[in-house]
């Protein structure tokens, strides 16, 4: 499974309908919407934060 590497100040940037926070997901982890390379649609991805 992917993950992005980011840091929480550029998680708050992204905007609300492209994100689910740890409390809105169902096993506490933090989710970004991104495209799939080969379907070409978008896939929810966890997101690993560095700081």
């Amino acid at each position: 499974m992917q993950t992005i590497l980011m840091t929480r100040a550029e998680f708050a940037k992204i905007h609300p309908d492209y994100k689910l926070t740890a409390k809105q997901s169902q096993d506490g982890r933090a989710y970004v919407m991104q495209l799939d390379k080969n379907t070409g649609g978008s896939i929810l991805v966890p997101v690993h934060f560095t700081d």
